[in-house]
């Protein structure tokens, strides 16, 4: 049974009366389901798990509508909800949006599976921040046009917060320090190898970050390498803008790029080399992880605050080398 909270939604309207109406939307009411067992009925939901704030039905999925967004719904976990907005924590590798009809699934299609109810009766899913494939963490996602216009409103006076964690290569010789360097496209001001590729310059749009250590930490030495050259450091990141790669492209341009950073962390080589040949040694001996480290920890939206579920943290979806193992949930 759906909690009672669920119905006490702002946004949701009444269920409708036609049991056909309601099924041909894809989903059915818990209650409706209940009273009404014959015939089968459609339900786009997935059994509810560990970590979820709300329950949902067994699943009955089309195989032609429903197995991708099965799929992704096995990929991310709810953190907090409430009558407007939800947030989930994604993992590295799993795509907000679709970027191929025919492609992996993404969060957006387990959103659609797990916000069918809402969505049948007049809901709206936009994803407020959006997060690169790699970088896990948590996304907050509107259910409403109005709320959708709330968070809009929000973003454009400034008045979000992020919080943003990281390892980075080195140890700082900072505890804290403010970025204020504008980030362009690299390509707008010289050649450039990679189209996405960002560069601090002075054409840029305006960028600041706020950064503070919270440990410094070292690997093993790896044969004779010196110990100077497995040191690493957890670093949180607070973006005061919102550019493209902005975290990344002001770690590396600190001289502390994000371990594991294909563009930022040995120039864009390591990111066209893995483009041409997948995870190989020789990358994983200039950025020791697959995946940068890069783990969006906390964020605060029109007076809600939410933060990353415990054992959520950098690289703690990775079995990778001791920085997953250091790091994780810290």
């Amino acid at each position: 049974m759906r909690p009672t909270s669920i119905k006490n939604r702002r946004h949701q309207k009444p269920p409708p009366t036609s049991i056909a109406k309601v099924a041909h939307c894809g989903v059915l009411p818990t209650e409706t389901r209940m009273r009404h067992r014959d015939p089968p009925r459609i339900l786009l939901t997935r059994p509810a798990r560990p970590g979820d704030s709300r329950a949902v039905g067994d699943a009955e999925t089309r195989a032609d509508v429903s197995r991708r967004a099965a799929a992704a719904c096995d990929n991310f976990r709810v953190v907090g909800e409430d009558a407007d907005f939800l947030a989930c924590n994604k993992p590295a590798g799993l795509l907000v949006h679709p970027t191929r009809p025919d492609g992996p699934p993404t969060l957006l299609d387990g959103l659609r599976e797990l916000l069918a109810y809402e969505l049948a009766n007049g809901g709206r899913i936009s994803i407020i921040n959006r997060l690169d494939r790699e970088t896990s963490g948590l996304v907050v996602i509107a259910k409403s046009a109005a709320a959708a216009r709330e968070a809009g409103l929000a973003m454009e006076a400034r008045e979000v917060g992020k919080v943003y964690r990281a390892a980075v290569f080195g140890w700082p010789g900072w505890e804290e320090t403010l970025v204020d360097a504008p980030i362009v496209r690299l390509g707008e001001v010289a050649p450039s190898p990679v189209h996405l590729l960002r560069a601090v310059h002075p054409a840029g749009a305006p960028a600041e970050t706020r950064f503070r250590v919270l440990a410094r930490k070292s690997l093993p030495a790896a044969g004779p390498a010196p110990n100077d050259a497995r040191r690493y450091a957890i670093v949180e990141a607070r973006p005061l803008t919102g550019r493209t790669h902005q975290i990344r492209v002001h770690l590396s341009h600190l001289g502390h790029p994000v371990i594991g950073d294909k563009l930022y962390a040995a120039g864009p080589e390591p990111y066209l080399d893995f483009i041409r040949t997948g995870w190989t040694p020789a990358l994983e001996k200039i950025l020791w992880t697959p995946r940068h480290a890069l783990h969006c920890h906390a964020m605060s939206l029109c007076g809600r605050n939410w933060e990353a579920a415990p054992g959520m943290g950098i690289l703690s979806d990775s079995g990778e080398m001791g920085v997953a193992r250091d790091s994780a949930g810290k």
